[in-house]
């Protein structure tokens, strides 16, 4: 070739040479352009690889977000562990998933959350995984170490055996804890050998380790916040529980004292009741003894001195027989002294002088009756002596002094036989119905309630099988229904302030029920009371047994 175009002209063969040149510069650019080119087709690979890596990430932390979203809304433990496994198995892509939390009481970590893929056989023994604290990889993630990470090529004999308890063949457990605290749980992630092309390889540069290690950062941010929540509702139940119970005991302590305190008070009215009319009693009664000395005296002298007073006015009468002319001075005295009158009106006197004094033994009597004083507590007496005596001591109310109208009494007395109670007590409680009736009578004739009928108080007695009944009726205005059922309660009193103590009626209660078990009733528009209308009239009903025991 060199010969061939060494025959050519010396302007042709260089032209040709520069030709070569140019050609070789070309090949040589064409090589640098190709290799520029599978620079630039390399570079797009890896762009469009970091793209979607980085579509990944954001995918990935996209969920975490909302999964850690979600897990701050929930403080149902079991809800917050279904939520992370769900998250590490359909987000991350990891065949199966399993957390252990501490149980205290076991001092071991104990399985709370189990999904993927399991087969039967496998999944029950890993449902009762229990790890004690002193197990070697639970001390290993003790020591603040965070994972430990299990490959398909392990060496570790530790991991390798844990292979068959987890029932993976590659796995990573991450400790659920809060800084550098103990280990609340334990997140398990992994796969089985057959299945691992299917699912994300355990790897520690792989993107599902990053999302693996931020899902157990949160979840056990919502273990801890969980079990916060609950150790304080806890904790609120108990207060609450002791605030209840406290609150009852307050108020349980609180009716005790009030009731304490009505009883102190119903115990001091009626120690004061009781005092006064013991005193009453003790008064009536030597009342009645000093008044019954002179009365006995003159009542038994008045015989004698009626009969010398007759004996006085035959001799007088006899001398005027035989000596029918006195001597003047004795004529000038039988005119100043009026004998005629004299004789005819002084046996009258003595008569009147005997009843004031019968009038005045029987008010003795009915005031020792009445007291009781001078008999034991308990005796069998008469109920009709009781009522009249009361009565005679009411005459005053009775009888229409002081410009009032008479209360005329009506007896309706039944053959009762002799009565073994309280006899003093029980006048007591015929004084103070009998009396309410005379106050219930003045007022409807103060208020013109009557209109012209007299006021009237209607006493029947009856004899009944191991009992005796007495009821004491009156025609005042009634007691209104809305507080009839109070009558009986400790210082309620429908009189004005300063004219009722409000135990007259309570006292009568315990007299009659708690002291002789009997029976004290109250009715309103009762018969027969004169007719009554529809709001008139009261009735009490005393039953006492004729044997108190």
């Amino acid at each position: 070739m060199a010969a061939l175009f060494s025959n050519l002209p010396l302007s042709e063969a260089n032209e040709i040479a520069q030709l070569r040149a140019a050609l070789a510069t070309a090949e040589q650019k064409n090589h640098q352009l190709t290799e520029q080119v599978k620079q630039l087709v390399i570079t797009e690979h890896k762009l469009y690889d970091s793209r979607a890596q980085l579509d990944s990430q954001l995918h990935t932390y996209r969920k975490l977000y909302e999964l850690g979203k979600s897990l701050n809304q929930t403080f149902d433990l079991t809800a917050a562990l279904t939520l992370a496994t769900e998250f590490v198995l359909y987000e991350l892509g990891f065949e199966r998933c399993l957390i252990l939390l501490f149980n205290s009481a076991q001092n071991a970590f104990e399985v709370k959350a189990l999904d993927g893929y399991y087969e039967d056989e496998a999944i029950l023994p890993t449902k009762a995984l229990s790890l004690p604290t002193n197990d070697p990889l639970v001390q290993r993630l003790s020591q603040n170490q965070d994972y430990e990470i299990c490959l398909a090529n392990c060496e570790d004999a530790l991991l390798c055996e844990w292979r068959s308890h987890l029932a993976m063949n590659e796995y990573i457990v991450f400790a659920l804890r809060q800084e550098a605290e103990a280990p609340l749980g334990l997140l398990i992630a992994g796969n089985t050998a057959d299945r691992a092309t299917y699912h994300m390889r355990v790897t520690q540069d792989a993107e599902g380790f990053l999302g693996l290690a931020n899902a157990a950062s949160q979840i056990a941010t919502a273990i801890n916040s969980v079990s916060f929540y609950q150790a304080l509702n806890e904790e609120r139940s108990h207060l609450e529980k002791r605030v209840r119970s406290r609150t009852q005991d307050l108020n349980s302590k609180n009716e005790s004292l009030q009731a304490t305190l009505q009883e102190l008070k119903l115990t001091q009215a009626q120690l004061i009741q009781s005092e006064k009319m013991s005193g009453l009693g003790q008064l009536v009664a030597g009342i009645a003894h000093e008044i019954n000395n002179p009365v006995s005296f003159i009542y038994g002298n008045l015989q004698h001195a009626k009969s010398y007073t007759q004996d006085l006015l035959k001799l007088i009468e006899t001398y005027q027989t035989h000596y029918p002319n006195p001597h003047a001075a004795v004529q000038t005295m039988l005119d100043e002294v009026e004998l005629d009158f004299l004789a005819e009106d002084l046996p009258s006197l003595m008569d009147s002088m005997q009843i004031g004094a019968t009038r005045i033994e029987k008010i003795v009597l009915s005031l020792r009756t009445f007291s009781r004083m001078d008999e034991a507590d308990m005796k069998s007496v008469d109920i009709h002596e009781g009522l009249d005596s009361t009565l005679l001591i009411l005459d005053h109310r009775l009888n229409g002094k002081q410009g009032k109208p008479p209360i005329e009494v009506i007896k309706h007395y039944g053959d009762l036989p002799l009565v073994a109670c309280y006899a003093g007590a029980l006048n007591q409680v015929f004084m103070n119905i009998l009396a309410n009736a005379a106050d219930a009578i003045e007022g409807a004739v103060k208020n013109q309630n009557l209109g012209h009928n007299p006021g009237q108080i209607t006493i029947t007695t009856e004899a009944h099988d191991g009992y005796v009944l007495i009821a004491i009726a009156d025609n005042g205005p009634g007691i209104p229904e809305a507080i009839r059922g109070n009558i009986f309660n400790p210082f309620f009193t429908t009189k004005p302030v300063g004219q009722g103590t409000g135990m007259g009626l309570s006292i009568s209660y315990q007299i009659v029920c708690d002291r002789h078990g009997g029976q004290l009733k109250c009715e309103s528009a009762c018969e027969p009371i004169c007719e009554p209308t529809e709001d008139q009239g009261t009735r009490f009903l005393i039953k006492i047994p004729t044997n108190l025991f």
